[in-house]
C-alpha cells in the first residue's frame, strides 16, 4: 500500500518542502491543487498510453457508465493477442504503479482539504466569525472532484492490470492445454526419446506454466485488494463529501465483496465497510438495513475482541502460571476494539429506537456507556 513511483513521490515531497518555508507568509493551496492536477493528469496520459498497445480503451475520468458510478476500463475490446506471456507482466508492473500514485495523490488532497478546514475553523473563530480568502475558497471547492477523479483514475488503472492478468491466465492455460492433449504429447515422447535431458526439460516446462499461473493468481488478489482499498475511499468521497448515496452504496458494496472474498468475512475492513454502509442507510432513514450492517459490523468487532481477550489470558498464563479467567479483574483488559464497539452499539441503538426495538435498544446504549467508561477508567485510572 505504501508503493508509489519514487520519482513522482520525491517530487511531491521536494515540492511541499519548498513550500513549507513560506507557509507562515501565504498558503500554498493553490499550488498544491496545481501541482496535483498535473500529476493525475500526466498519471491518466500516461496510462493510456501504456495501454494503447493492448488494444484497451480507456475512457476519460468524467465519463460515467450506464449505472451512473465510475467507468468500467477494461472490457472486451483489447485484441488478447497483444497480451502475451512475454509482455503482461510488464504493462501489469505499470498499471499498479499508476493506480497505487494515484490513489496516493487523492488521499493527499482529501488530506489537505481537512487540515486547510480545519485551519479555516480556527481562523474564523479567533478572527469573530469573519470569512477566509474567497479565492482560496473558489480553488478549495475543486479539490474534491479532483480527489474523486483521481480514485476512478486508478480503478481504471486496477481493473485494466486485472484484465490483463486475465488474458494472461487465459493464455497460460490455452497453451498448457494444447501441450497436454494425446497429439502433442505423442509428438512429444517422439522427439523426446532421442534427448537424453529431455524428459527433465518437458517436465521443467509444465511446471514453469504452473508457477506462472499462481504467481498470476496471486497478482489478481493483490490488485483486488488495491482496487478494493480505492473503491472505499472513493465511496467516502461521494457519501462525505457530496451527499450522494445510491453511489457511495455501490462502490461500498463492491469493495466489500471484494474483501471478504480476500481476506475473509471477519476481517476489520470488512467491518469498516459495513458500518460505513450502515451510516448511509441511517441518513437514507432506512433504518432496518442500517441496523442489519450495524450488527454485523458489530459481530466482526466482538469476535476481534475475543481473540485479543484469548490472548491477552494466554500472555497472562505465561507471566504468572496457569490462572483461571474468574481470578482476573474483568477491567483489567481493555481492547483495542473497545471505542469502535461503543460508537458502534451507539449507532445500532439508536437505529432500533427508530424501528421501535426500544429493550434492545437501550441494551445498546447501556453497553456502550460501560464501555466508554473502562476507556475513561484505563486513561485516567484516578
Amino acid at each position: 500500500y505504501d508503493g508509489t513511483m519514487t520519482h513522482l513521490s520525491n517530487w511531491e515531497n521536494s515540492f511541499l518542502f519548498l513550500n513549507n518555508t513560506e507557509r507562515r507568509k501565504r498558503e500554498d493551496i493553490i499550488e498544491f491543487v496545481s501541482i496535483h492536477s498535473v500529476l493525475i493528469s500526466s498519471l491518466s496520459s500516461f496510462l493510456k498510453s501504456s495501454l494503447d498497445e493492448t488494444g484497451i480503451n480507456l475512457k476519460k475520468s468524467g465519463d460515467t457508465n450506464e449505472s451512473g458510478d465510475q467507468p468500467n476500463s477494461a472490457e472486451g475490446d483489447a485484441d488478447e493477442g497483444n497480451i502475451t506471456v512475454e509482455n503482461y507482466a510488464q504493462i501489469v508492473a505499470t498499471c499498479l504503479e499508476i493506480g497505487r500514485s494515484l490513489h496516493h495523490l487523492g488521499v493527499c488532497l482529501g488530506r489537505r482539504q481537512r487540515e486547510y478546514n480545519d485551519k479555516k475553523t480556527g481562523d474564523n473563530v479567533a478572527q469573530g466569525g469573519e470569512d477566509s480568502n474567497s479565492s482560496t475558497d473558489d480553488i478549495l471547492s475543486t479539490i474534491v472532484p479532483l480527489e474523486i477523479n483521481a480514485y476512478r483514475d486508478a480503478l481504471q488503472a486496477y481493473k485494466s492490470a486485472i484484465y490483463i492478468l486475465s488474458s494472461a491466465e487465459k493464455n497460460i492455460v490455452t497453451l498448457s492445454e494444447i501441450d497436454k492433449s494425446p497429439l502433442n504429447q505423442t509428438r512429444g515422447q517422439d522427439s523426446l526419446r532421442n534427448q537424453s535431458n529431455a524428459p527433465m526439460h518437458f517436465q521443467g516446462e509444465r511446471n514453469g506454466a504452473d508457477d506462472e499461473l499462481h504467481q498470476i493468481r496471486d497478482a489478481k488478489i493483490t490488485v483486488e485488494l488495491h482496487l478494493a482499498d480505492t473503491l472505499t475511499c472513493l465511496g467516502y468521497c461521494h457519501d462525505s463529501k457530496l451527499s450522494e448515496y445510491d453511489k457511495s452504496l455501490k462502490a461500498y458494496r463492491e469493495s466489500l465483496s471484494l474483501y471478504i472474498r480476500h481476506v475473509g468475512r471477519f476481517h476489520r475492513m470488512v467491518s469498516n465497510t459495513l458500518h460505513n454502509m450502515g451510516n448511509i442507510h441511517a441518513e437514507l432513514k432506512q433504518w432496518s438495513e442500517a441496523s442489519s450492517c450495524y450488527r454485523q459490523s458489530l459481530a466482526i468487532l466482538k469476535r476481534k475482541e475475543e481473540q485479543e481477550r484469548s490472548t491477552w489470558l494466554q500472555s497472562k498464563r505465561n507471566e504468572t502460571g496457569d490462572i483461571s479467567p474468574e481470578s482476573l479483574d474483568p477491567h483489567a483488559f481493555v481492547s483495542s476494539m473497545n471505542e469502535d464497539i461503543a460508537f458502534t452499539l451507539q449507532c445500532l441503538g439508536s437505529s432500533l429506537a427508530e424501528v421501535g426495538e426500544f429493550d434492545v435498544s437501550i441494551a445498546c446504549f447501556q453497553e456502550s456507556i460501560e464501555r466508554m467508561k473502562k476507556d475513561d477508567d484505563n486513561v485516567n485510572p484516578e
